[in-house]
């Protein structure tokens, strides 16, 4: 009989603790955490998107899922694959980890830019000046503020 209250005892100390710590938990969005934002999104698989995918809703894409157009703005794209410049006249600045460091209006103002980590996380985006932080634990984002 000691031994199956003992039982109870400890299932219910656990599960208590194992709820409070839950409720800390869902606090972060692990679904999509491995889903680190980007700074310039310019793939399909940046929409969540999969398969041959030509067009959704306003993107439309090539054959290997590199965006063609969005909202009427042509983007042209370099050997490599990476955006060079869009139609409307913005032009894209890469980073030595050849990631996208700013993005330059038609005038050379910088418009948009981006600070990464040293593993390639976004940590910072400033567009229009508006500014959003992003925090990461083991390379999966946990906060965004």
């Amino acid at each position: 009989m000691n031994k199956l209250l003992l039982f109870f005892m400890v299932f219910a100390f656990a599960k208590a603790n194992y709820t409070q710590a839950q409720d800390f938990y869902q606090k972060v969005d692990w679904e999509h955490a491995p889903y680190n934002p980007v700074g310039f999104y310019n793939h399909k698989s940046h929409y969540k998107l999969k398969g041959d995918v030509i067009m959704k809703n306003t993107f439309f894409f090539d054959t290997n899922g590199l965006l063609l157009v969005h909202d009427l703005n042509r983007f042209i794209y370099d050997k490599s694959g990476r955006i060079i410049a869009c139609q409307n006249g913005d032009k894209v600045v890469y980073n030595e980890q050849h990631l996208v460091a700013k993005v330059l209006n038609s005038k050379g103002i910088v418009s948009r830019s981006f600070e990464y980590d040293k593993n390639k996380n976004l940590i910072k985006s400033i567009d229009g000046g508006a500014t959003v932080l992003y925090t990461y634990v083991a390379n999966r984002l946990v906060e965004e503020r």
